[in-house]
C-alpha cells in the first residue's frame, strides 16, 4: 500500500525554532502532519516554523501492513501524535487543520478534514481538504506557511493521507461520462499516442489545442521523457533508485515514542467516542518488493493502461457497479494476441483474474461481432457436454468502453495456431488433438438448441442468407479489385442445398478456438463471435478450408497448424464427423465453396482495418495476400464433392 502520509504537523511563525525562540514565547506545534506556528511578538512579516511532525511508514496495496486502516483514522493518529509532541499547546488556539488527499472520495471523503478534527477534539475547526493529487499534503504545508505569514492565525495542523488499499470503497476519479468536452481532442491524441501511432509529444498550446487534463500520470511521465530526450533506461535506473530509498530505510518511529516501531490503531464507533478494535506494529516500510530491478522494469510496457480499446478506469468504474461481491485496489489488463477478430484482453483485480471480449476497432459490420450473442450462446451451452468458458456479466452501454463488451472465466489451455507448436508435441499427439477437434464438433452437433433456451433460430433460408451476408461483408470491407468475389458469389446463389438438419453454428470453428490442457485433453471452446442457429455442416466446411490454407503459399499468416506431422488428413476428419453425427455429406462441395467466401470476407475485412490502423496487436501484414489465391481455390472446391 502507498501512502500520502498525514504528516500532521503543527506550525507557527518563528524566525527560527530553537530553545531561544522557545524562551521569548514561540509555541511549537508539528506536521507531517505538522503543526506550524509563529511568536507572540509582533513581526511585520512573521515567519512560520514546524514544531511537531510524524508520519506513518509505507505500505504496500492491499497486503500491506496498512491495507485494513481506514484514511481517517490513519489520518487521525497521526495528527493526535504530532499534537501530543507538543503538551503545552491549547487546542483552542489551533485556527484550522488542513488536509490532503488525491482521491477525496468513499472513505476519504465527506469532508474528510472535518472528519478528523472532530475526532482529534478539534471540533471547533472547520478544517478543509485540499487535492492536488500526489503533492496534496505538501500543498497544505504551504498553505498553512502562507496563512501565519498573511496573519492569519498562529498555529495551524497541515496534514495529507491517501491509502491506495481502500480505493475499492470509493475513488474520485474515473465516473464514465464525466470528462468535459471540450478536451475529447485532448484525450483522442493521448489515446493515439498510448498505441503508438501519434507523433512525438509536443506542447498542444503551440498549435492552439488544449492540455489533456485527465491524463494519467504514466502517461504524463511518458510525454515527460519524449520532451527531455531522457532514455527507457535512464527511466528504469531513476525508478530502482527511488524504490530503493523506501526498501531499505532506517525504522521509522511514527505515532508512537518507542524507538523503530509504530503502533496503529483501528477504531470503532462506541457511545459518543470510539473504541480500539485492533492494533498494528510495524517496524520498516513496506512499499516495494526486494526484486524491483531495471532487468525486469525494462520488460514492463512503457504507458501502463495504454491498451486500445480498454479504458481501465471506465472498466471499474463498471465492476465495482455490477460485479456483487468484487473487490480490488487497481485493474491490469494485457492484449491475448493471436485472435484476428474481436479484441480480447486478460484482466487482473488484484489476485483474481478474467478475460474481457469486444469488438474491433472501427467500422465493422454489425452481425459480425455481436456481443449479445456470443455472451448468450456460452451461457447456455453452460450444461452441455461442450467445453465452454463460464460466463460472468455484460455491457450493453457503449459509453463504458466505446462498444459492448462481456467478462467470461479466464480458461487455462493451449490455443494451437501454428505447425511447430504441435510438431513439438510430436505425432502422437498431435493426431491426438485433431481427432479431439472433430469429437467437439459432433458433440455441438448433438446439442439440442431447443433443449437450452436458444430458441428456433430462423431455419428457413439460412444458407442463402449466409452466402448473401459475405457478399455483403466483403463489399464493405473492400479495398482493392477482387473480381472473384461476384463470380463466386453468383455461383453460390445458383447452388444453395436444400436445408438438412438444424443446430447450434459456432461459426469459426477451428483448432485455435479450441483451448487443449496439459493432458490434450479440450478445455475450453471459444470465440463464438459469429455463432447462431442453423447448419452446422458449415463449421466443418469452415475446418477444412482452414486446414487447406494453412498448405497455401502464405497460408501460415492465417492458421498453418493442420500442416503438422500426425494431424488428421481431411478424408479421415469427414470419415470421423460422418460416422459419429450420422450426418448426410451429400454437395458438401456447396459448403467448401461457402466456408471459403465466408474466410475471404474475414480475411479481408482484418486487412481493410490493418490499412486503416485499426488492428491491434502484431500477425495482421501477410493476412491481405491469402485472399485472392483463396478465392481462386474455391471456385475450384464448388465441384469438389457432388
Amino acid at each position: 500500500m502507498r501512502q500520502q502520509h498525514p504528516t500532521p504537523g503543527v506550525s507557527w511563525g518563528a524566525e527560527k525554532h530553537d530553545p531561544a525562540a522557545a524562551r521569548q514565547g514561540v509555541r511549537p506545534l508539528g506536521r507531517r502532519s505538522p503543526v506550524i506556528q509563529r511568536p507572540f511578538r509582533r513581526m511585520s512579516m512573521p515567519e512560520a516554523v514546524i514544531v511537531s511532525a510524524a508520519r506513518s511508514p509505507i505500505g504496500r496495496a492491499v497486503k500491506g501492513s496498512l491495507g485494513q486502516m481506514r484514511p481517517d483514522d490513519l489520518a487521525l493518529q497521526m495528527v493526535r501524535a504530532a499534537l501530543t509532541k507538543v503538551p503545552e499547546l491549547d487546542l483552542k488556539d489551533v485556527v484550522d487543520l488542513m488536509l490532503g488527499c488525491g482521491q477525496p472520495a468513499g472513505e476519504s471523503g465527506h469532508s474528510l478534514a472535518r472528519v478528523v478534527a472532530v475526532q482529534a477534539g478539534l471540533d471547533g475547526l472547520p478544517g478543509v481538504t485540499v487535492n492536488r493529487y500526489c503533492s496534496s499534503s505538501l500543498q497544505t504545508t504551504r498553505m498553512a506557511f502562507h496563512a501565519i505569514k498573511a496573519g492569519e492565525g498562529d498555529t495551524f495542523v497541515s496534514a495529507g493521507v491517501e491509502t491506495v488499499s481502500r480505493y475499492p470503497r470509493g475513488r474520485a476519479d474515473g465516473l464514465p461520462g464525466t470528462d468535459n468536452p471540450p478536451f475529447g481532442e485532448a484525450l483522442a491524441r493521448t489515446d493515439r499516442r498510448g498505441q503508438g501511432s501519434a507523433e512525438p509529444w509536443r506542447d498542444p498550446r503551440a498549435d492552439g489545442g488544449l492540455p489533456d487534463v485527465y491524463i494519467s500520470m504514466g502517461k504524463t511521465a511518458e510525454n515527460v521523457a519524449q520532451h527531455l530526450g531522457m532514455s527507457r533506461e535512464e527511466q528504469d535506473r531513476f525508478a530502482v533508485r527511488s524504490q530503493d530509498k523506501v526498501r531499505f530505510p532506517a525504522p521509522v518511529p511514527v505515532g508512537s515514542r518507542l524507538q523503530g516501531r509504530v503502533h496503529l490503531a483501528s477504531l470503532e464507533p462506541a457511545g459518543y467516542g470510539y473504541r480500539l478494535t485492533t492494533v498494528t506494529t510495524v517496524e520498516r516500510a513496506n512499499g516495494s518488493k526486494p526484486v524491483c530491478v531495471a532487468e525486469s522494469l525494462s520488460r514492463l510496457v512503457p504507458v501502463p493502461g495504454a491498451l486500445p480499446g480498454l479504458d481501465l478506469d471506465r472498466l471499474a468504474y463498471w465492476l465495482r457497479r455490477n460485479i456483487p461481491g468484487i473487490h480490488f485496489v487497481e485493474l491490469t489488463a494485457e492484449l491475448v494476441t493471436g485472435g484476428r477478430s474481436n479484441l480480447t484482453y486478460t484482466v487482473w483485480a488484484d489476485d483474481q483474474s478474467w478475460i474481457l471480449r469486444r469488438p474491433p476497432l472501427g467500422h465493422v459490420l454489425t452481425t459480425a461481432h455481436d456481443m449479445a450473442r456470443e455472451y448468450r450462446i456460452m451461457s447456455a451451452l453452460a450444461p452441455t457436454p461442450v467445453p465452454v468458458p463460464r460466463t460472468i456479466s455484460q455491457c450493453t452501454d457503449p459509453d463504458i468502453l466505446g462498444a459492448p463488451f462481456y467478462l467470461m472465466e479466464r480458461v487455462m489451455g493451449t490455443p494451437y495456431r501454428r505447425a511447430p507448436e504441435l510438431a513439438s508435441l510430436g505425432p502422437e499427439r498431435t493426431r491426438a488433438i485433431a481427432t479431439e477437434l472433430v469429437d467437439t464438433l459432433v458433440e455441438l452437433y448433438r446439442v439440442d438448441h431447443l433443449a437450452i433456451g436458444l430458441g428456433e433460430g430462423r431455419p428457413n433460408g439460412f444458407l442463402a442468407r449466409q452466402v448473401r451476408r459475405w457478399k455483403a461483408q466483403l463489399d464493405a470491407s473492400r479495398t482493392r479489385e477482387l473480381p472473384d468475389v461476384d463470380r463466386l458469389f453468383a455461383k453460390l446463389s445458383k447452388r444453395v442445398p436444400v436445408a438438412g438438419p438444424v443446430g447450434v453454428v459456432h461459426g469459426g470453428y477451428r483448432l485455435d478456438n479450441l483451448l487443449v490442457d496439459d493432458e490434450d485433453r479440450p478445455a475450453a471452446l471459444i470465440d463464438w463471435e459469429m455463432s447462431t442457429i442453423g447448419d452446422p455442416l458449415t463449421d466443418l466446411a469452415l475446418t477444412v478450408v482452414y486446414q487447406r490454407v494453412g498448405s497455401m503459399p502464405g497460408g501460415e499468416a492465417v492458421a498453418d497448424a493442420s500442416s503438422a506431422p500426425g494431424f488428421l488428413p481431411e478424408p479421415e476428419i469427414l470419415e470421423r464427423y460422418a460416422a459419429r453425427s450420422g450426418r448426410d455429406l451429400n454437395d458438401f462441395g456447396f459448403y467448401l465453396g461457402l466456408a471459403g467466401f465466408k474466410l475471404a470476407g474475414i480475411l479481408e475485412g482484418i486487412h481493410a482495418r490493418l490499412l486503416r490502423g485499426q488492428t491491434v496487436g502484431p500477425g495482421f501484414d501477410g493476412v491481405g495476400a491469402v485472399t485472392e489465391p483463396l478465392l481462386a481455390a474455391v471456385l475450384t472446391s464448388l465441384q469438389e464433392y457432388s
